[in-house]
């Protein structure tokens, strides 16, 4: 998603954060699925496949970290991070998806919260700011699928 698309749905100032791009951003209630590898799969909004905004590229190892205090671009609120909690991860897997697309098998690895397309569109309207209305037939999203590296 670009920063004007992401300026169309209030999710974003006219300039967002720069943060850096090989890190992966989870809230705290994450923090256990990730610490036990049962979390393998993630949804973010619009595209963000390599070169795109906040995208990550195929085969990249990057950090995933937990956020102490959330953040938002919209709200010009930077993330916080907790310093001493990481996890190296390998992006194995991206795939830019409509949202009407969307089958049972894409939510296998997925955190438990997010099992089918109505709990998607709340989790990521909550995590972005997103209205609801805004995950209609035609509107993309990138499931990203990970592995751990020790």
């Amino acid at each position: 998603m670009n920063s004007s698309s992401l300026k169309k749905t209030g999710a974003s100032p006219s300039k967002p954060f720069n943060l850096p791009r090989y890190e992966m951003a989870f809230r705290q209630i994450y923090q256990p699925f990730l610490k036990n590898r049962e979390l393998k799969v993630v949804f973010r909004p619009g595209k963000r496949v390599c070169e795109s905004y906040r995208g990550y590229c195929l085969g990249e190892i990057i950090t995933a970290r937990i956020l102490s205090k959330v953040g938002a671009d919209w709200a010009e609120i930077k993330p916080v991070f907790f310093k001493n909690i990481k996890f190296k991860i390998k992006i194995d897997k991206m795939e830019v998806i409509s949202f009407e697309d969307l089958k049972e098998e894409h939510f296998v690895g997925s955190s438990p919260d997010v099992y089918d397309a109505k709990s998607l569109a709340f989790h990521l309207g909550v995590i972005y700011n997103l209205p609801m209305n805004t995950f209609v037939p035609g509107y993309k999203l990138t499931r990203i699928t990970f592995s751990y590296i020790d």
